[in-house]
């Protein structure tokens, strides 16, 4: 039996075979696509809101002060210094709690400074 007999006395296995490979293709590229725009998607959103999660950072790692254009945040990290850095502070420094805490008081008359228990 030659090809084209097959062919010939088959038509419906053929139609079958033919469709079942064009739709399982078409699944692969549909499935690639999808994948691809996901991740597209994805790196999109990451990308945009990048900038807005290090903002929330800055702000939850800093107490955030009123002063001028209200843009600026004041470090909290800043606040403790090792024990090797007490030495270097500039003398307007005055220490509380037996050196374990040390203070700056402006001066300014505005300020008044006061140790309280």
């Amino acid at each position: 039996m030659s090809l084209r007999d097959f062919l010939d006395k088959h038509p419906l296995a053929i139609l079958t075979t033919v469709a079942t490979a064009a739709v399982s293709t078409g699944a692969g590229v549909a499935g690639y696509l999808t994948t691809q725009r996901c991740e597209i998607d994805t790196a999109t959103l990451e990308l945009k809101h990048s900038s807005e999660v290090e903002l929330l950072s800055a702000q939850i790692r800093s107490i955030e002060r009123r002063v001028g254009d209200g843009s600026a945040y004041f470090d909290v990290t800043s606040l403790v210094i090792p024990s090797q850095k007490v030495s270097s502070l500039p003398k307007q420094y005055q220490s509380l709690e037996d050196g374990r805490i040390f203070v700056s008081v402006p001066d300014d008359p505005k300020w008044t400074f006061s140790e309280t228990n």
